[in-house]
């Protein structure tokens, strides 16, 4: 279909975030950690350029702006706030688990983002309507404000990991498909967080104690922000954009 979509005398770009296909492009961009220009080369024409890592990653601008701002903040400062979310559609619950083994922590606060379809919203909302120290966002529309206003973000390593890096935010972080494993190996091995493994197979006794863990540990949890942050600064969509435009220059 990429040969069809790219008509004569034109360039196309391609985006891929697996390296199992091959592409017909003049650009390709692929902006997760781990990934080498040589999972590509044989998968591309010999004259296609790659645009390869987080560096590149196409983060919103309200990400770069957000950074701006808490930039020079120790993590300390930052509010004690932890912000989990697992994707939109949060199928396994995991979203419940994650408030069974945060409830018996003395702090900090909780806030939850899930989609409006989620399968499990309206367990989810009667779940936390009587935990006064849980916030629960639907569908939101303002993650970067809710990750500067966070300390710890819980979660998965799909694209969502470029953000909360921007925002500078250590994680306990985990997969809940196959193709989010070497996403989480890599993040794991820069030391940008806490790896427990496939979400759907820890339990809460497990998760609150790894919790207790991240809580005892303030100096580990920044050296991780500062991990985190040094591998999006959110100028990615501005890389890609230039890259574009002067294609061929």
């Amino acid at each position: 279909w990429e040969k069809v979509a790219k008509p004569d005398n034109t360039r196309l770009m391609a985006i891929d975030d697996i390296a199992d296909r091959a592409h017909i492009c003049d650009l390709l961009m692929d902006q997760n950690l781990g990934r080498k220009p040589k999972d590509y080369t044989q998968r591309i024409p010999a004259e296609c350029r790659m645009l390869i890592g987080p560096r590149y990653a196409l983060v919103r601008p309200e990400f770069g702006e957000a950074r701006k701002k808490i930039e020079n903040m120790p993590l300390a400062k930052r509010p004690n706030n932890w912000l989990a979310c697992v994707g939109g559609h949060d199928t396994h619950h995991i979203l419940g688990k994650i408030v069974s083994a945060w409830e018996v922590l003395p702090t900090p606060k909780l806030t939850l983002v899930v989609g409006s379809g989620s399968p499990n919203l309206e367990d989810l909302k009667k779940r936390v309507a009587s935990i006064k120290d849980v916030t629960l966002h639907v569908q939101s529309d303002n993650m970067a404000q809710l990750m500067a206003d966070a300390n710890l973000f819980i979660g998965t390593t799909g694209g969502i990991s470029w953000e909360r890096c921007c925002l500078g935010l250590p994680a306990i972080m985990g997969m809940i498909a196959d193709n989010q494993a070497p996403n989480l190996a890599a993040l794991d091995a820069h030391g940008t967080g806490i790896n427990i493994g496939k979400w759907q197979d820890i339990q809460v006794p497990a998760l609150t104690k790894i919790f207790k863990t991240a809580l005892a540990d303030p100096k580990t949890l920044e050296n991780m922000a500062a991990k985190s942050a040094e591998l999006v600064d959110g100028q990615g969509a501005e890389r890609v954009a230039v890259a574009i435009t002067n294609f061929g220059v």
